[in-house]
């Protein structure tokens, strides 16, 4: 009903979530059959889920997929095991048969050895710091691992480890984070902690595990053929241009429950100059949802990276902060919200001139102190977003 009889694939109209949403259920494939439909949600900033189905049929090759492009492009072992930050509960997988002592018995006997799993988790709503070296202690029994989960979850382990609450685990052959939004500040701690560079993934609840990091650009991203088709347009629907900023479109090339064609997330992405590399589509400084771009009566944005980038590289706030986020809570008005990691002294007015500077010369700026940082309803933390009454968004934003 909505595509015109041969319609060029350019000409066909962007899917939005205010369309998935009125049209949930025409958008269900006609032949889809309940085996290979179920429904997933994000929570929404404010509350609102947005439903959508996924093909059940296709999770095991995308997620396959997935896994070893980032272990081909960041040359992580085939045998390394994932250790899954996450930001819900997931139960631990059982140890059963997986000890030393069985593998020297194994070997003894001349026996096959007995493989490492391939998944473990480290669920961030049951974990308290104490609980850390057993899950360390675990790590240590591995041949190889690598860290991959929400920004925030690994962020507060390198904390751990830094505070010196925890002896350092020993070192994963990578880390990659993804879900919720990388700050610059978080980066440096991760990096420091782990002594690796930072990897990134990124992908959608909608259209998941569609890109990862190039090894030596954290903010420059190689988008798997196998799963998506990507498109950076302008607000007018014309391809940006190298440099330009754009809004991201994808095709989900596998969900046959739920054809998802020309879907504009709403994430902004700046258009590389390189069009390719090795074949695989290039796309870099993927900035985030539009909703998360504080907006300024004089039409300057302020968005997440920016931020991290005035607060930590250009001035050096990093040793007074643990973490942060930022709300718009006026048109014309911000609080930044800290977690002191020191007493902070004539920072608090510094950290405010410098935040005022980025934003317009009357505007607001408030720097206050809280106890922790504040999580959405799914788990995972925030960075900056709308609180005023103007605030429009209800997509959670998913990294």
């Amino acid at each position: 009903r909505t595509i015109p009889p041969g319609a060029a694939f350019e000409d066909i109209p962007l899917l939005t979530k205010d369309l998935l949403r009125a049209h949930h259920e025409d958008l269900l494939a006609v032949d889809a059959r309940d085996p290979r439909i179920y429904e997933q949600k994000t929570s929404g900033s404010t509350g609102v889920p947005l439903r959508f189905y996924r093909d059940r049929a296709q999770t095991l090759a995308e997620s396959v997929s997935s896994d070893r492009f980032f272990r081909w492009l960041h040359d992580v072992p085939f045998e390394a095991t994932i250790i899954a930050v996450l930001a819900t509960t997931r139960s631990e997988q059982d140890f059963i048969g997986w000890t030393r002592l069985r593998r020297a018995v194994r070997a003894a006997t001349g026996r096959a050895p007995l493989p490492d799993p391939w998944l473990l988790t480290l669920p961030m709503t049951d974990v308290r710091p104490g609980d850390l070296p057993e899950y360390f202690r675990r790590w240590a029994r591995l041949r190889s691992y690598f860290l991959v989960g929400h920004s925030s979850g690994i962020d507060w382990v390198a904390q751990q480890v830094e505070d010196g609450h925890v002896a350092p685990p020993p070192p994963p052959v990578a880390i990659a984070a993804t879900s919720d939004t990388l700050t610059e500040h978080s980066r440096m701690r991760i990096e420091r902690v782990f002594g690796l560079r930072l990897h990134s993934r990124y992908g959608s609840a909608e259209v998941p595990f569609l890109a990862a990091s190039m090894p030596e650009r954290i903010d420059r991203y190689l988008f798997n053929p196998l799963l998506a088709y990507v498109e950076i347009l302008r607000d007018d629907g014309t391809p940006a241009r190298p440099g330009e900023v754009g809004t991201i479109v994808l095709t989900d090339l596998n969900n046959r429950v739920m054809p998802v064609i020309r879907y504009r997330q709403g994430d902004l992405a700046t258009v590389s100059t390189l069009d390719a590399v090795g074949g695989f589509a290039v796309v870099e400084s993927i900035i985030g949802r539009e909703s998360e771009l504080l907006r300024f009566p004089s039409g300057r944005v302020l968005g997440a990276s920016g931020l991290g980038q005035l607060l930590f590289k250009r001035h050096h706030f990093a040793p007074w902060v643990r973490y942060y986020q930022c709300a718009q809570v006026g048109d014309n008005a911000i609080e930044l919200r800290v977690v002191w990691a020191k007493e902070p002294g004539d920072v608090r007015e510094r950290m405010a001139s410098v935040v005022r500077d980025a934003a317009d010369p009357d505007t607001e700026v408030r720097v206050v102190g809280v106890e922790d940082v504040d999580r959405l309803p799914s788990g995972k933390v925030w960075v900056i977003r709308r609180e005023d009454a103007s605030a429009s968004s209800t997509a959670e934003p998913v990294r």
